[in-house]
Formats: structure tokens, C-alpha cells, sequence
């Protein structure tokens, strides 16, 4: 009797044992699959939600007459606010990706600069992208935005078509990157594979490098410069359209050093096929700042035009955290697509181009970043902004 009920009690302890290991392990999984815990920026997120800090005695921000923002404290900083990285709603620049060969493009592309220009700090700009020919390709390339996709046949092997031995040890191992990269990387999201033919995908590389081009000097300069300003004031980003991304990124460190007052700037990004919606530009501006408002203080990427599945769909199809539900500000961790008006900050800008070469398109680029963990990325839904659905003009990069 004794016996049995040592047993009894010894093997109910195991199965206790065995039954909180397991689910300690599922949520291990699950946090390292949607990122929902950031353990890179844990002491941030701790003051952000209990700590000490300078942000007690803060209030909010505001904007004084010149348009810029600054954090006002009731109290004199401590030693680590010493450089305050203030957040305005309001982008630094605002900018237009489009083609100069699409005259119906343009004049779209100049009807959004218009609108978002007034809201922008310093405006807004036209980028204006080329044809992607050999020579461009080739540009593009050595500059290091883009590259062939290719897979050893070990990859190959561990990521294909079928589920095996492989798979299964790679998916063990590495759980984060093997779902990144099997969802990403499928035959119709890549760009160039060998044997393929440069002018494959002429519009996927001209959306991938006509954004990242921008982010590059975004990152790296304190205002963009601009030359051929029309009547309307609206002109085209002067420069090198692909900076050399390994020298952006570095400048863009040495910028942050020097400059950390402007880590609180962003850039307000559009594609020329965007249908905006918004009635006026007050109401653009009253509604972009009621989100911006609500954002941590550590983003890299916003997207106004989320796609309809993503705000409809159930949790477990789009793993998402709801911010705002009033406003329709969720992060997402496992799905991005379109970027036809994004907020991107410098923060993300750079974290971006330290991801680069991109060997699929632009959409799959960030969302295999996201979903290893490289990028913070929100999305508003049912904005009342943009909406992509209702466009005239079909994407270039399809």
C-alpha cells in the first residue's frame, strides 16, 4: 500500500514535471517565432512600462512655431537624458517614388507630394526611378541592394519543397529563421536566380531600390536636397539615386553619434500608384498624427496601407498586438505587405540597410526581416488614408 502510494505520488509529480517542462518549451517556441519579447532591448522596455526615469516627470510633446518638437521636462535631466531623442508626429521630409516615363504617374505622384508637403517638416520631394536595363542591374548590384537568389544544395535541401530529415533538424535548430525563409524566399517572390535573364522583374527591382535609394540618404543626411523645383514648389532629390550601402550604413552611425537629437526624425514614404483618400490635408495630417501620437518610443516601420486580409483575418493567421484598437494601430509580427505609404524612422532606416542585399522583392524583404526579429513593424488599419484597392494604376512590381 505504501509502495503504491509512493508510486502513485512519484509518478503524478513526473507527469507535473514532464507537463510544465513542455509548456515552458511551447512558449520558448512561441516567443522566439513572433518576436513578442524584444530581450535585446529589455532594459528599455522595462522603463518603459515600470521604471524610474525622466519620462514620469515629462509631458507630452509639442510642437512650437517653427514646426520642430522638443520633450519638455518639469524637472533637470538625468545623466541618461542627457541627449534627448525626441518624437515628433510629424516626418522630417516626405517623399514620392515614381517614373518620370509615366506622365499619368507623375501627376499623381505630384498631386501626394502636394498634400503630405504641407504636413512634413521640410516638405516634400519626387524620387524619380529609372528603367532597369544591364547597366542599371549591374549598378545596382555592385552598390549592394540586390542580389542573384541562390541555395547550397545543404539549404536547398533543409528549405525545399518537401518536409524531411533536413527540414526537421533545420526547424529544431533554428525555428526563427527556418520559417522566415521557408515562407519568404518562394519561387515567386525572388528577383534573379542563376541562369535567369537581368530584365526578369524590371518593376520589383525598381520599387526595392526607388525606397531603400531614399532610406539610404535619409539615413545619412540631415535634410535631403532637392533641384528642378516646378510652380508648385514640389522638386526631384538631387544625388546618387543607390549610395553605396556599406558606406551609408557607416555614415549613417557616425550621424546618429554626432546627431542623437534627431533620432526622433522619420521619413513619410509614398509609391505613385497610392489612391489617397483623405479628404484634405488637414484631416491627412490630423489623422496620420492621431497614430504617430501612439507608437513606442522604439519603431522602425509604420504602414498605412495595410492589406484588407491582414485587419479581417484571425489572430492565429496574422499574430498581431493590438496598440491602439480605437485608432487601428497594431504590431505585427509575422506579416507585412505593401509599401505604399509608410513612416519609416531612423532607427528603422538603418536596420533596414544593414539587412541589404535583398535577393526577393520588396514586401517579402520585410517581412523575412520582421519575422526574424530585425525590425518593429506597425500597421494601422482602416485608416481613412490610403486605399490601395481602389487605385487606377496597377503596381509596377507584380
Amino acid at each position: 500500500m505504501t509502495g503504491r502510494r509512493v508510486l502513485g505520488i512519484g509518478r503524478r509529480r513526473v507527469v507535473g514535471g514532464v507537463s510544465a517542462v513542455c509548456v515552458c518549451l511551447c512558449l520558448l517556441c512561441l516567443l522566439c517565432l513572433v518576436d513578442g519579447f524584444d530581450f535585446d532591448e529589455l532594459d528599455g522596455a522595462w522603463e518603459d512600462a515600470f521604471g524610474p526615469s525622466e519620462r514620469a516627470n515629462e509631458r507630452p510633446l509639442v510642437d512650437d512655431e517653427r514646426g520642430t518638437s522638443e520633450r519638455l521636462s518639469s524637472s533637470s535631466p538625468s545623466p541618461r537624458s542627457r541627449s534627448p531623442r525626441s518624437r515628433s508626429p510629424r516626418p522630417s521630409v516626405a517623399v514620392v517614388v515614381t517614373s518620370p516615363w509615366a506622365s499619368e504617374r507623375e501627376a499623381n505622384a505630384r498631386r501626394i507630394c502636394a498634400l503630405a508637403g504641407t504636413f512634413a517638416r521640410d516638405g516634400c520631394a519626387l524620387a524619380m526611378s529609372t528603367e532597369i536595363d544591364e547597366k542599371a542591374a549591374t549598378r545596382i548590384e555592385e552598390a549592394g541592394y540586390m542580389r542573384r537568389f541562390q541555395r547550397s544544395a545543404r539549404e536547398e535541401a533543409a528549405l525545399g519543397g518537401k518536409f524531411g530529415f533536413r527540414s526537421a533538424v533545420r526547424a529544431m535548430r533554428r525555428p526563427r529563421e527556418y520559417y522566415a525563409r521557408k515562407v519568404s524566399e518562394k519561387k515567386k517572390t525572388r528577383l534573379y536566380e542563376e541562369g535567369d535573364e537581368r530584365s526578369r522583374r524590371p518593376g520589383s527591382v525598381g520599387n526595392l531600390v526607388g525606397v531603400f535609394g531614399v532610406l539610404a540618404r535619409f539615413a545619412t543626411e540631415e535634410t535631403l536636397p532637392t533641384v528642378n523645383a516646378t510652380e508648385d514648389g514640389i522638386g526631384t532629390l538631387a544625388g546618387d539615386m543607390w549610395p553605396n550601402v556599406k558606406d551609408a550604413i557607416a555614415r549613417a552611425k557616425a550621424f546618429n553619434r554626432a546627431h542623437p537629437e534627431r533620432m526622433g526624425d522619420s521619413i513619410a514614404l509614398f509609391e505613385d500608384d497610392a489612391n489617397v483618400v483623405v479628404a484634405s490635408a488637414e484631416a491627412y495630417a490630423e489623422k496620420v498624427s492621431s497614430v504617430m501620437r501612439r507608437l513606442p518610443r522604439r519603431w522602425d516601420l509604420l504602414s498605412f496601407d495595410a492589406h484588407p486580409n491582414f485587419c479581417r483575418e484571425s489572430f492565429f493567421k496574422h499574430p498581431s498586438r493590438a496598440v491602439s484598437r480605437r485608432h487601428g494601430l497594431f504590431q505585427t509580427y509575422t506579416t507585412f505587405s505593401r509599401t505604399t505609404h509608410i513612416f519609416v524612422s531612423r532607427r528603422g532606416a538603418l536596420r533596414i540597410l544593414e539587412e541589404l542585399p535583398s535577393d526577393i522583392v520588396i514586401d517579402m524583404f520585410l517581412a523575412r526581416a520582421l519575422r526574424l526579429g530585425k525590425l518593429k513593424i506597425y500597421v494601422a488599419c482602416d485608416n481613412g488614408i490610403v486605399d490601395q484597392a481602389t487605385s487606377e494604376f496597377q503596381s509596377l512590381g507584380g
